[in-house]
């Protein structure tokens, strides 16, 4: 009976683990499609911002799909565009793929706040636009390019050039329906998408002479385009939506994918290099140079310093925002239930009545006055939001530090329990966290990091998980066969084993300490993401470098508990043949295989 006592857990824990491991993979998959699927709470009926002075008769926004800052740089008209008007770094939201950043020029928000998350998004735009702001005003919109913009602003883009190609060919047709926009139609706002040096990024890397010959090519093709402008009269605006790390692929944090450049130049632009800002100023300020109201669910601001205007004019641009963002903060730390911070709202109101005033009758400097008033208001509500936020984020991880607490301390005792008594609990802790460090080595000498930029194309997001739970069981594998060889050469090696120790049963037991013990390792680090970010978003996204992070660590879960039966039995068998030979080595025969 004691015999067969000590050999439960070598039995039944493998199941345990395995059953965990099944429901890693669900949580996975759960997690996923969380963060695939957010539900923006800020879609409201904001009140609508109100209308400015007309700085300029046509905007005429460029964006250049995946185009690196320093690639922008190196070409010609670019720089010439550069010399001639306004220039500055644009910081994408995370992530910094290409329908999210579609979403982060027209409603001047990031994906917390509108809502789309990835490429994987299938809804209209669920907040204001800066589309939606011109057509009320009885300006037309239009596009040539791909199906993002139509997808998300389609009921507000009057004239719709839709171009499905790819490659080069691609952008000589979006080049050609631009031009006939122009032509025909005269919009006020256009939107130009040139798309084939993304494809030249992910195909061949954003160091190949491929990426650099199709972003030349695309110079040419914006100073044919140019030439239909009269940048006197017009206003340019050339950006991209991310940039490609080295290797090709975007999607993650690196600077070089993060840094967006952003050229203006033309009618309403003042020329100069300005500092780095974010991708969602750029709808508020295509919003100001138009004089339409700046999409009301915006957290971007307008570039004010950029744009060539009056003190006056300037200042009602402002105050303006300035209201816009007031509405947007009400609602914002509403949604958050941040009660701290909603309590700087009813003096930020009584300083925008203040400027109100003054606006209403000025007198000498009390425009600049007013404008400086105003830029400060609206920092301010900037600085409420973002402390709203962390009070949100705070309460809700001391909500769930207990239960995180609790999480950690079971499973542990359980470890400690049913595990400790092993004679080989000490190498099996050292198998059980090598193998994780064999992973983490495997992930890195693939040139791997965790970032989203590591999928270079979505194609390859399921071989990407698929290698890592291959490798993760293999190395939950690799970990049991050393501890049967471990044990097996050790018992071959000394006298005659007890009753129920022969060398199988105890590799068996330490692969089974050892995979428990990697899995509480993986666990620990979940319980950890779970308490500082939950595991339900509303309202709030969790940073995705942790995020991904925990989706590996899950996918890790996975595959060591789904293979952990079969590391006893391996370990086993491996002991038995290693007992043998070191005791025929040693000239010891007291291990049998009846004894395994």
């Amino acid at each position: 009976m004691r015999s067969a006592w000590r050999r439960w857990p070598v039995v039944l824990v493998p199941l345990l683990l395995a059953a965990v491991g099944i429901y890693a993979q669900n949580l996975t998959l759960a997690e996923w499609n969380r963060v695939v699927d957010y539900q923006t709470p800020y879609a409201r009926d904001l009140p609508r911002a109100a209308a400015t002075a007309r700085l300029t008769p046509q905007v005429v926004l460029v964006v250049v799909d995946g185009l690196r800052r320093d690639t922008s740089e190196r070409l010609p008209f670019l720089e010439e565009l550069r010399g001639r008007g306004a220039s500055r770094v644009a910081i994408t939201g995370q992530p910094s793929l290409s329908l999210p950043a579609v979403a982060n020029f027209g409603m001047g928000a990031e994906p917390e706040i509108h809502g789309v998350t990835t490429n994987w998004y299938e809804g209209t735009a669920p907040l204001d636009s800066v589309f939606a702001s011109a057509r009320r005003m009885g300006l037309k919109t239009a596009v040539a390019g791909n199906r993002n913009w139509v997808q998300l602003y389609g009921g507000d883009l009057q004239v719709q050039r839709v171009i499905d190609s790819e490659g080069e060919a691609a952008d000589d047709e979006v080049l050609e329906a631009a031009e006939e926009i122009l032509e025909r139609e005269h919009p006020a706002l256009l939107v130009v998408h040139f798309s084939s040096l993304d494809e030249a990024g992910h195909s061949h890397g954003a160091r190949s002479a491929e990426y650099a010959g199709v972003a030349a090519a695309i110079d040419s093709r914006l100073r044919e385009l140019c030439g239909r402008l009269d940048l006197d009269r017009v206003t340019l605006i050339v950006a991209s939506d991310h940039g490609h790390v080295l290797a090709g692929g975007h999607g993650g944090w690196e600077r070089e994918v993060l840094e967006a450049p952003v050229i203006l130049a033309g009618r309403g632009i003042k020329p100069g290099r300005l500092p780095p800002a974010r991708q969602a100023d750029v709808g508020p300020t295509i919003a100001a140079l138009l004089g339409v109201g700046t999409p009301s669910g915006a957290t971007g601001r307008a570039w004010l310093e950029a744009l060539d205007a009056g003190e006056r004019e300037l200042a009602e641009k402002a105050v303006a925002q300035a209201e816009a963002r007031l509405a947007l903060a009400s609602a914002y730390l509403e949604v958050l239930g941040a009660k701290m911070a909603s309590g700087r709202l009813t003096q930020a109101a009584e300083t925008l009545d203040q400027l109100r005033g003054l606006a209403a009758s000025p007198t000498d400097g009390s425009w600049q006055e007013v404008l400086s008033g105003a830029l400060a208001l609206d920092g301010d509500l900037v600085q409420a939001m973002s402390a709203g936020r962390a009070e949100r984020v705070a309460r809700e991880r001391w909500l769930r530090l207990p239960l995180s607490l609790v999480l950690f301390a079971v499973p542990a005792a359980a470890f400690a329990l049913v595990c400790r008594r092993q004679r080989y609990f000490w190498p099996a802790l050292a198998w059980g966290a090598g193998a994780l460090a064999l992973f983490v080595g495997l992930f890195y000498a693939h040139g791997l990091r965790f970032s989203l930029s590591a999928f270079n194309s979505e194609s390859q997001i399921r071989h990407f998980f698929t290698q890592r739970l291959i490798e993760s069981a293999g190395t939950s594998l690799f970990a049991a066969a050393g501890l049967g060889v471990t044990v097996g050469m050790a018992a071959g090696r000394r006298s005659q084993a007890g009753p129920g120790q022969g060398p199988g049963w105890q590799a068996a037991g330490a692969a089974v300490t050892a995979t428990a013990f990697a899995l509480f390792l993986l666990f620990v680090q979940v319980v950890a993401f779970y308490c500082a970010y939950g595991l339900s978003f509303s309202g709030l996204l969790p940073h995705l470098g942790w995020g991904l992070k925990f989706y590996l660590d899950l996918l890790q879960a996975t595959a060591v508990g789904v293979s952990a039966p079969a590391c006893p039995l391996l370990a086993a068998g491996l002991a038995w043949v290693a007992a043998r030979l070191a005791g025929a080595v040693s000239g010891k025969s007291g291990v049998s295989p009846g004894r395994v």
